[in-house]
């Protein structure tokens, strides 16, 4: 069976339909998600393969310069997606054993 995880960067209040996305990744049990946010509700009832990271910009942007060498210029949480291709590298220690 291989390891697939999926990375999702989100920053700010998560949207109205967040719990039902929590919803359908419980049916998707083997797949892994890990979610960086700066967002810290307490009341999510996560399923067991999804993992909230707390991350800020700031965090986000640091990591993001030291795993590609130059700095990065996002101020906002809509622009995290122009990295998503990076996102291999720059979370290489959260996917180190997954094959996906």
């Amino acid at each position: 069976m291989f390891q697939i995880i999926f990375i999702i960067t989100y920053m700010g209040t998560y949207p109205w339909y967040f719990p039902y996305f929590l919803h359908s990744c419980r049916y998707n049990p083997t797949v892994d998600f890990l979610i960086f946010t700066d967002n810290d509700d307490p009341n999510l009832e996560l399923p067991s393969n999804v993992r909230i990271i707390p991350c800020s910009i700031e965090q986000f942007k640091a990591a993001a310069a030291k795993s590609l060498g130059f700095e990065v210029a996002i101020e906002s949480g809509y622009k995290l997606c122009d990295l998503r291709p990076a996102y291999g590298s720059v979370f290489a220690d959260y996917i180190r054993d997954c094959d996906f």
